[in-house]
């Protein structure tokens, strides 16, 4: 940022939106990954760390860690998605709070509000976070993929054609391996084996491929970009 400080006027702006559109292809592609994205938050997540926590499907916070959106203390604007992704996850009020007085709330209160889906004491976090993984990399791939997709695209659409989209995926994924895998390890009362598994987890920057992984861990921790 303080390179673009140095650029003239116009070339501030031209570099500028250059930067906004990078952060923003970026966090779409960390919203829109096809496997489950957990966010673990130990520190401070300001600011563009905040605009990480709110693309990702599950977030876990220490106790101790804060949250919050910064930009009006700097004259500056979200330029990452916060405008829109943080009121889609813990309502337009409280968004507005957020953003417009600068303030940090705690891993506590943002549990209260929705974006913290699981908190630690500072002693267990990492265990947490271990825990999580291994519950989601033990599940079906497929199957979770197919929930995530479901679940993004329902918010956005009338609620009979997502009924409908349900019933087509649910149908199709009555014809996989995993279905069939998981109704004969429920009979014989046996831990299933699906394809894939034991899944794959990986610490990554936001912006990391998926690949072969069954979960990424995009960490928010300590980031106040703009």
């Amino acid at each position: 940022m303080e390179e673009l400080a140095d650029d003239s006027p116009g070339g501030v702006t031209a570099a500028l939106a250059d930067f906004h559109a990078s952060l923003t292809a970026l966090m779409r592609r960390v919203e829109t990954l096809p496997v489950p994205v957990v966010a673990p938050v130990e520190g401070i997540a300001v600011a563009g760390g905040l605009e990480i926590a709110a693309c990702c499907d599950i977030v876990v916070a220490s106790t101790t860690a804060t949250f919050g959106d910064v930009h009006a203390r700097y004259g500056l604007m979200p330029g990452a998605g916060g405008s829109v992704r943080l009121p889609r996850k813990i309502g337009v009020n409280r968004a507005k709070y957020l953003m417009l007085t600068a303030r940090q709330v705690s891993a506590t209160t943002m549990a209260e509000w929705g974006l913290v889906t699981v908190l630690a004491e500072p002693g267990a976090f990492e265990a947490a976070v271990d825990e999580l993984v291994a519950t989601l990399v033990a599940h079906s791939r497929d199957g979770l993929t197919q929930m995530k997709r479901l679940v993004d695209a329902g918010m956005e659409l009338p609620i009979d054609r997502a009924l409908q989209d349900e019933q087509v995926a649910a149908n199709a994924h009555a014809a996989s391996h995993d279905y069939a895998e998981g109704l004969a390890a429920f009979h014989q009362r046996r831990e299933p084996t699906f394809e894939g598994a034991p899944g794959r987890a990986a610490v990554a920057g936001a912006g990391a491929g998926a690949g072969g992984r069954s979960v990424l861990l995009a960490n928010p921790s300590n980031s106040a970009a703009p």
